[in-house]
Formats: C-alpha cells, sequence, structure tokens
C-alpha cells in the first residue's frame, strides 16, 4: 500500500488491518490534524536514504500519530522527520490508550536517522513487548519522556536529546 500523491493530508482516525505493507517513500509527507492516528496491524516501510521523509501536524492543529503492531512482520524507520504531534487525546471515548506519537507494540523495529522535534504526547516513542533498533536519531522540544520503552529487548545508539521536559529514557521490564 502507498501513497498516490507525494503529500496526503489525514483529519480522521484510519486503521490499516494486517496482511499489507504500507510503504512511505522518501520525500513524501503525511500531515495529521485533528488529532488523527493510523492504527496499523501492518508492517511500515518509511523513508530511504533520498530526502526526508516528513510526518506532522501544525502549530496550531496537532496530528495524533501512528500506532504499529501486532504483526510479526519487520518494520523500518529511516530518515524521517515526526513533528507537531500530540499522541492519544485523553478526552476521547477510545479504547486504545496510546500514549507516544510513535507506538510500537508487540512487533519489530529499526529506527534510524529520525528527528522528533514539538512532540506534545506523554512519549514521542512508546515500545511495548517488541524487539527494536534506535540509531542516529535526535529529539527535540519534547513535552514528556522522549523514549518509554517496556517489557521490550534491543539496542540505542547515537541518540540526541535536548530540551526534553521530563525522561530521556524511560525503561521497564526491559533489555536495552
Amino acid at each position: 500500500m502507498f501513497f498516490v500523491n507525494n503529500k496526503v493530508n489525514i483529519n480522521e482516525n484510519i486503521f490499516i488491518p494486517s496482511g499489507y505493507l504500507i510503504n512511505i517513500k522518501s520525500n513524501e509527507e503525511i500531515i495529521l490534524t485533528n488529532n488523527a492516528f493510523i492504527i496499523s496491524n501492518s508492517p511500515w516501510t518509511i523513508g530511504g536514504e533520498d530526502k526526508k521523509t516528513i510526518i506532522t501536524g501544525s502549530a496550531d492543529n496537532l496530528g495524533g500519530g501512528i500506532f504499529i503492531g501486532d504483526t510479526n512482520d519487520f518494520s523500518t524507520i529511516k530518515n524521517t522527520n515526526f513533528s507537531y504531534l500530540n499522541g492519544y487525546d485523553l478526552k476521547s471515548n477510545s479504547e486504545l490508550i496510546l500514549f507516544g506519537a510513535l507506538n510500537i507494540h508487540q512487533t519489530k523495529v529499526e529506527i534510524e536517522n529520525v528527528n522528533f522535534d514539538n512532540i506534545f504526547s506523554e512519549d514521542a516513542i512508546n515500545i511495548f513487548r517488541s524487539d527494536f533498533k534506535i540509531k542516529s536519531t535526535k529529539f527535540k522540544n519534547i513535552y514528556s519522556d522522549a523514549i518509554d520503552i517496556d517489557f521490550s529487548d534491543g539496542k540505542i545508539n547515537l541518540v540526541n536529546f535536548l530540551n526534553i521536559k521530563n525522561d530521556a529514557m524511560d525503561f521497564s521490564g526491559s533489555n536495552v
């Protein structure tokens, strides 16, 4: 599954069931507004070696974020900027609780050369019961935790934190 246009506006929640591979290419842009979330039970490939991929809300209309979970397939996120995301809307009646702008749940992911800037959620990245690698990633102006990892196994190398309002890294029951 891929986008027909290089720039896509999403203003309401989207659910992607298992059985797909989501491919967001270099130089493509996803604009999430109205606290919209993309909830996916399929793996993702985001970005590449060329130009940056952008996943953002706006300063006056924050996006929610992305959830990738409950899949045995491997996801990769490379050369991507995440910004102006708010995570889960606590006023929502949804039963799914999403603490991060990027949520990784019971899956496998590699995150490399990714920037998180102006993130207003509980966590910029929330990883739960997953295998992961995070490399060459920067966090700037994060409202709460930059990285929150629970009951997961993985490696973190070459990360940079600037103006984090709570924990830069928070681990519980994890091997990191």
